[in-house]
């Protein structure tokens, strides 16, 4: 992207307005490939949209029904471990990373868990359960994004 921008004009305040959605695909303008730079700049040539009260609102939004049905959202921790019995899930075991949180594992009980891990994530950990030898993996390799 720096490369190209370099090319069409020395003004950096116009490389800079032109680079300002950078943030959205995780590297800075010198080490991105073009195509996404532009791809991101024709993805919000019509405009863009933001929810009325941040992104917060969102989480709020989809936590008052679970809430309302007797679910729990939980955030700031880590999940080490989703506890199960007879293949039934019985909670979860988490890490707290909240700054007054201790620090130490412990058991959630629930009888429904719901997971937004990756798949790539969650198969990874899966298939290494498994006894590779028992199994025949043709052509298969789990690529994180």
């Amino acid at each position: 992207m720096k490369e190209y921008l370099d090319s069409l004009t020395s003004n950096k305040k116009l490389q800079c307005i032109l680079n300002y959605c950078f943030g959205d695909y995780g590297t800075q303008p010198r080490k991105a490939p073009l195509f996404i730079g532009l791809a991101l700049i024709d993805h919000f040539r019509k405009g863009g949209v933001f929810p009325i009260g941040g992104s917060s609102k969102l989480t709020m939004d989809l936590a008052e029904p679970i809430a309302a049905r007797g679910g729990k959202i939980l955030t700031r921790a880590n999940v080490l471990q989703i506890n199960e019995t007879g293949g039934n899930v019985t909670g979860v075991t988490v890490l707290p990373t909240g700054a007054k949180s201790g620090g130490k594992p412990f058991f959630i009980p629930a009888k429904k868990v719901v997971s937004t891990a990756s798949v790539w994530l969650w198969l990874e950990i899966e298939m290494n359960k498994i006894e590779m030898n028992k199994i025949e993996v043709q052509n298969c390799k789990l690529i994180p994004f």
